[in-house]
């Protein structure tokens, strides 16, 4: 993932309930070199987009981890669509 010129990942989510999201892009051979960013899931039961914001990462980021639900004590099923970078 080459932040450079496009900083933001985006994507469209359906989730039972609202809550925190969180996007996390490491370094695969180096999984102590990582970026975390949240997001806000502010409406349940409908498809929206959310995005998170990369700008100032210019490290080497080859692998996308998705936390739907983070912080989240109850198991739902979350459905991700749509990923993307710009």
């Amino acid at each position: 993932l080459d932040f450079s010129t496009q900083h933001m990942i985006k994507l469209k989510i359906f989730a039972a309930d609202t809550g925190t999201f969180r996007f996390k892009v490491e370094n695969q051979a180096n999984t102590t070199e990582f970026v975390e960013v949240d997001a806000h899931v502010g409406t349940a039961n409908q498809w929206i987009e959310i995005s998170a914001d990369f700008s100032g990462n210019t490290g080497t980021y080859n692998r996308l981890v998705l936390f739907p639900g983070y912080l989240t004590t109850n198991a739902d099923t979350y459905y991700m669509d749509d990923i993307k970078q710009e």
